[in-house]
């Protein structure tokens, strides 16, 4: 989850993506159909088709169906969801980026920064189940003109984001550099491996 200022580019990156890679929607545009399965058409959600679902404006968000958040609670504790009596089991990662204003007068009196959300998301088991958070309110605006020396080297972003797609697939590689000094006790579901898989990177 990023929370921060207008014109950080939080967004941005998912929403340039190729939709094999990422999916960066309105969350109130969700439906269960294109979120999980489409039961008319019997084709799968974006869980199971895309690498990465970003919920976009998530401070702003109004559901238009209920199931959804139950939908996330269910899948963020066993990457699977149900629908119509099936199980689905996707393989998305998912993100929340929003913006907020005004950060250091909810720090100074010490509100939690999940209040700024509306009160159908506001789900204590979904923000538990997050495992990274970024504090966006500490990055400066995007100044193109800082970035785009012509002089200066580039890389792809195509090529980029089939390196970061081969990565994915292969992160448990990596996964030895922490197993001595990381130890869950007392789990019994999937999510000791996705914060390794957060740790990993």
């Amino acid at each position: 989850m990023e929370l921060g200022n207008k014109e950080t580019a939080k967004s941005y990156f998912y929403s340039i993506m190729p939709g094999i890679y990422s999916t960066s929607m309105s969350a109130g545009d969700i439906s269960m159909a294109n979120f999980i399965h489409n039961n008319k058409s019997k084709t799968p959600g974006i869980l199971q088709t895309t690498n990465l679902v970003n919920f976009d404006e998530v401070t702003d968000i109004a559901l238009k169906e209920k199931g959804i958040m139950n939908t996330l609670q269910s899948y963020l504790q066993d990457g699977q969801a149900n629908r119509s009596g099936e199980t689905f089991h996707g393989k998305a990662s998912i993100a929340f980026t929003g913006n907020i204003t005004d950060f250091e007068k909810h720090v100074l009196n010490k509100t939690s920064l999940f209040s700024l959300f509306k009160d159908n998301v506001r789900n204590e088991t979904i923000f538990d189940k997050l495992h990274f958070s970024l504090p966006g309110w500490k990055f400066t605006k995007v100044n193109y003109n800082k970035y785009a020396k012509k002089d200066s080297l580039k890389i792809r972003r195509d090529y980029f984001l089939c390196i970061l797609n081969s990565m994915r697939d292969m992160y448990w590689d990596y996964s030895d550099t922490f197993k001595d000094k990381i130890k869950f006790i007392n789990t019994d579901s999937g999510r000791d491996l996705r914060v390794e898989a957060t740790i990993i990177g």
